[in-house]
């Protein structure tokens, strides 16, 4: 296992321990379980970074291989030039259309095959192509050994070839091409250049996923040892360039690859000897083909590695922010409890005045004559004792009932207690909210999720990023 395909596995399993089983076991200790928390916790925390919170959601699983898209009009040598990489024949080559569905080709531990919902089911990445009708009877995932080239990291998806006229396809090709070009990190169009590199349906198609994906589009003009000499090996590529140049955004750098597989050369139509052929022999760019997939492997195991570098921080930043923001909210919540409890208390108050108030009102006593008399310092108070009428005499200052009578006696009218009673309800109510909390499991879970993410998915990282360090830089003296 080289280091481009052990940094790849490694992360599909760090990012996804679930191995994309529907049952989810294992999933709080994987990044993708931890962005499921945190975008759970989050909901209620509007103040929180929308960009953080939207490149937290955005953590999916990448692919523990590189997907390559191959796509192209009919017979353009699509099949065979998988069967040429890999070593061996998974596809089948043929004039016929016999490539009508979609076929993923990757390494496996023996050679078998997988059909349509074996597919989809335990790739998540193909959730979405799964859900066009009529795909699922005609997709298979092909499992070779080889070790050919870097076929080990590589996943090669084989595409049914596009003619025009009234041909039926049994599923929406044009939108299954879109789906897989957004999985992918190539897209390699083959062209034919007898006569059907120019096939409008595969022209449109390339027209529209060059607009989405202009950086992982790559042209080969193949079967070019079967174009009899230089000029019109010349004059096809300027027709095509022409062609695509019309189409395709930013042709500036606008590169199209020759192609012939070895052991088809010597086909080419109009060379009649052996010198001829050895005169008109075509350029073969074929070792560039290969060099592409090496190098998109190599740039992509980088990409992964500073890609689970970032989503560490953002899980990191975005747990960090809830908990300062629920702490924030706690202490706002306990001042928001000691305020309502004044507000109940003054409540209370105002709702016993006023109904002290009206109660006075209703036996028609004024309240002042009940507490203080002529010399405005005592309560004369009169019951029966044994019989007897007994009349005290008491200190006003000294009765609290009477301080409430001076406070409240006053008062002109109930209006006025039944505005501050309906205001201070009001505020208790609508103004001084209680705002949403994490719970203690919440915070656990949190605490956890960072912790094993500092302590377990950042030194991971860090590791591969070692691992291609030390496979690509030598130690100097």
């Amino acid at each position: 296992m080289d280091s481009n395909e052990k940094v790849l596995r490694e992360a599909a399993r760090v990012y996804d321990s679930t191995g994309g089983n529907a049952d989810g076991i294992g999933r709080e200790l994987d990044l993708v379980g931890h962005s499921a928390l945190l975008e759970q916790l989050q909901v209620h925390f509007q103040e929180l970074p929308q960009d953080l919170c939207e490149r937290v959601r955005a953590i999916r699983a990448p692919n523990d291989c590189i997907s390559v898209l191959l796509l192209g009009n009919h017979s353009a040598g699509k099949s065979s030039f998988i069967n040429w990489y890999v070593g061996e024949k998974v596809q089948t080559t043929s004039v016929a259309m016999e490539t009508a569905g979609v076929t993923l080709v990757r390494r496996g531990k023996k050679r078998t095959q997988w059909r349509g919902k074996m597919t989809l089911g335990n790739f998540p990445a193909l959730e979405r192509l799964g859900r066009l009708p009529g795909l699922c009877d005609h997709i298979v995932t092909e499992f070779s050994t080889s070790e050919k080239n870097a076929f080990r990291s590589l996943e090669l998806i084989d595409t049914p070839g596009l003619v025009d006229g009234n041909v039926r396809y049994p599923f929406d090709v044009d939108a299954a091409m879109d789906e897989l070009a957004k999985e992918a990190s190539l897209v390699i169009v083959f062209l034919d250049p007898i006569g059907k590199a120019l096939v409008g349906r595969c022209m449109k198609a390339v027209e529209r996923l060059s607009t989405m994906h202009h950086s992982k589009m790559h042209y080969v003009l193949s079967k070019m040892d079967t174009v009899a000499d230089a000029h019109d090996r010349q004059t096809v590529v300027s027709q095509v360039a022409q062609e695509l140049q019309s189409r395709v955004k930013g042709t500036h750098a606008l590169k199209i690859l020759q192609i012939y597989l070895p052991e088809k050369a010597g086909e080419g139509v109009g060379l009649k000897s052996k010198q001829e052929k050895t005169r008109t022999q075509a350029p073969n760019q074929l070792l560039d083909v290969v060099d592409l997939l090496r190098r998109t492997v190599d740039s992509r195991a980088q990409e992964v590695v500073v890609r689970a570098l970032e989503d560490c921080k953002s899980l990191r930043d975005l747990g960090e922010k809830l908990l300062v923001y629920n702490q924030t909210r706690n202490s706002h919540n306990r001042g928001v409890k000691a305020l309502q409890v004044l507000l109940w208390l003054v409540l209370l108050g105002v709702s016993l005045a006023g109904g002290y108030w009206v109660l006075l009102h209703l036996i028609k006593t004024d309240p002042l004559l009940l507490c203080v008399s002529e010399s405005g310092r005592t309560i004369h108070f009169t019951h029966s004792h044994s019989g007897e009428k007994v009349t005290e005499r008491i200190e006003a200052r000294r009765y609290m009932p009477c301080t409430f009578m001076r406070m409240y006696s006053g008062v002109p009218s109930v209006s006025i207690l039944t505005i501050l009673f309906i205001t201070i309800l009001h505020n208790i109510l609508f103004k001084v909210k209680r705002l949403n909390q994490l719970t203690p499991e919440n915070i656990r879970n949190l605490r956890s999720m960072l912790k094993h993410v500092e302590t377990k998915m950042v030194p991971s990282a860090k590791s591969w990023r070692k691992i291609l360090q030390t496979d690509s830089v030598t130690d100097h003296d």
